[in-house]
């Protein structure tokens, strides 16, 4: 009986985080805000380009080195 129990638990709690959102949109707005655009490091002249496209961030890293 305990075995049936554990069982029906462990598939509730999966079925419950198969519909959950990985991230709050209010969260992903606020990171978007505070992080996208260009980032510049002068002393050793690096760069980052930090963008956010269909919920994936894109981080581009050069260096102004020839």
């Amino acid at each position: 009986m305990a075995g049936i129990v554990r069982t029906l638990l462990t598939l509730f709690f999966l079925l419950a985080a198969l519909h959950s959102q990985a991230q709050d949109p209010t969260i992903e707005k606020r990171t978007q805000k505070q992080f996208e655009g260009l980032w510049e490091n002068k002393k050793n002249t690096r760069r980052l380009k930090i963008s956010f496209r269909q919920g994936y961030a894109m981080i581009t890293d050069w260096t102004d080195r020839i």
